[in-house]
């Protein structure tokens, strides 16, 4: 478990931790100002929310179900997950909700025709979501201006909405 007590626990070499400034653990109490820590989790830890996960207990939100949305939450739904995706985009919820990917990926439309309804399901409510959801992943569109700055609206407006409805003990991570 996350508990302060040591902050140098022995790494898993499969999976890397991003610490952001306030840090939620699911499985703990709250850590805040974490800029700048070095925070590794323990195997333990791994197991710990892997069969969270797994079991449906901390249930995974998919912000912006594109290129790369849509395949991370059918990585999720493999591993037995529980995922809500969400979009802006109504004709994107549509699609997905009759099982059909929004982009071509072999093996997709099986995944979502099988998770459908039981473990996924897709909507444009990101407060919703954000209500139902462990942890986030937002996954949206940054673009690049012609003077190479990337523009931030899509992140920022999807992060203002889930803070609307973010629980103590959630878990965003940005990928945008």
């Amino acid at each position: 478990m996350l508990d302060g007590a040591s902050m140098k626990p022995e790494p898993c070499p499969r999976i890397s931790l991003i610490t952001f400034p306030y840090l939620y653990s699911p499985t703990t109490t709250i850590r805040q100002n974490l800029v700048g820590t070095d925070l590794s989790l323990n195997t333990t830890d791994y197991d710990e929310i892997r069969t969270a996960i797994r079991s449906g207990r901390l249930k995974i939100g998919v912000y912006g179900l594109g290129w790369m949305g849509i395949p991370t939450a059918c990585l999720f739904l493999q591993a037995g997950a529980t995922v809500i995706g969400v979009d802006a985009d109504p004709h994107v919820i549509e699609q997905i909700n009759s099982g059909k990917s929004p982009i071509e990926e072999p093996g997709i439309n099986s995944i979502l025709a099988r998770c459908l309804g039981s473990t996924f399901s897709a909507n444009s409510n990101l407060r919703e979501a954000a209500a139902l959801c462990d942890i986030m992943l937002i996954i949206v569109p940054t673009s690049i201006d012609i003077g190479k700055k990337p523009d931030y609206t899509a992140v920022e407006k999807v992060s203002h909405e889930i803070g609307m409805k973010l629980r103590p003990g959630s878990l965003i991570i940005v990928e945008s």
